[in-house]
């Protein structure tokens, strides 16, 4: 894909920090202003998804930025396995060990942070060479790792894995940027036991998860039930509401875009909503939100994002708590 623009061109010297985050062409005018992101983010979700971004350009003329995606397909509409009918924020771990496999630090980096609430002890290995070393010294009940690596791939890792008769039960979950049908007969082949495509969702990975680790989906405490019923139940049906029907259509538009102004305008508008109908669990995710958008943390801005229909589905399951 090839975007082509006719504005004021980039100098050839300022070509590979324009790709970092928060830089700028040297002697940009305000006129043509930003936070620096943009580039940064378009990078870095390209190399989750094994693609790259490339940029032409010549002062006064103008710049054109190609985007390479590679084995891109599109997959069949209905030949995923519809996910169990589980909140993921609502699951509980039994204290399980992870090894994490991946050449990519921010990749490694995404994963700990979605994983972060979960009480999970978390290795990180930089490829399948570096991850069948760390297995000497640690005990760990899943791994998840990176298909594509230098040093030693998962495929050769897995082998390794599966035929050593101390290491051949722990479950491994291949990560993959491929949607080709020829790639995920070969990770069935080397007896992957589950696989994830990047960019990985949290949802998906915590879905994922269950299937291998022990776990509790926990009921509500009885402090967020009172905390509800206190802070005038009656207005909960019409916030559920309002969310389903106007926020949840913002946040798959902006979602995915990468914009942190409209990411902080959505986070706004839920703290008003919050304050309108005294509701605390959504008014703290506002906040919160909010302030990773100051901070401009991408990797926590995009968990968050990507959990908010599993705070509509929290809210849900209060209100039949509260109504039972």
């Amino acid at each position: 894909m090839i975007v082509e623009d006719s504005g004021i061109g980039i100098d050839l010297k300022d070509f590979e920090n324009i790709f970092h985050s928060f830089e700028q062409q040297k002697g940009q005018s305000q006129k043509y202003g930003g936070t620096g992101l943009g580039l940064a983010i378009c990078k870095k979700l390209l190399n989750f998804m094994n693609g790259d971004i490339e940029v032409e350009s010549e002062l006064g003329r103008g710049s054109k930025f190609t985007v390479y995606l590679k084995e891109v397909a599109v997959s069949l509409v209905g030949s995923e396995q519809k996910q169990p009918q589980l909140v993921a924020e609502n699951i509980k771990f039994d204290g399980a060990s992870i090894l994490v496999v991946d050449d990519i630090k921010d990749n490694r980096k995404l994963i700990k942070s979605a994983l972060k609430d979960y009480g999970l002890n978390i290795y990180e290995a930089e490829n399948g060479k570096d991850a069948l070393q760390k297995l000497k010294s640690i005990k760990v009940d899943l791994i998840c790792m990176d298909i594509k690596m230098p040093v030693m791939d998962g495929y050769e890792a897995i082998q390794i894995i599966k035929k050593d008769p101390l290491l051949k039960d722990i479950p491994v979950i291949a990560i993959t940027a491929s949607v080709m049908g020829k790639d995920m007969q070969k990770i069935k082949e080397y007896k992957f036991d589950g696989y994830l495509r990047k960019p990985v969702a949290y949802d998906e990975l915590i879905f994922e998860m269950t299937k291998f680790l022990t776990y509790n989906s926990y009921e509500m405490k009885t402090d967020e039930k009172v905390q509800i019923t206190k802070n005038n139940y009656k207005y909960l049906p019409k916030t559920i509401k309002t969310l389903e029907e106007k926020y949840l259509i913002s946040w798959k538009e902006i979602k995915d875009m990468g914009d942190f102004s409209l990411i902080e305008k959505f986070a706004l508008n839920l703290e008003n909503l919050a304050d309108k109908n005294q509701n605390n669990l959504l008014k703290n995710y506002a906040k919160e939100l909010k302030t990773n958008c100051e901070s401009f943390d991408i990797e926590r801005i995009d968990f968050m994002m990507n959990s908010f229909p599993n705070l509509i589905e929290k809210l849900k399951n209060i209100l039949k708590k509260v109504e039972n």
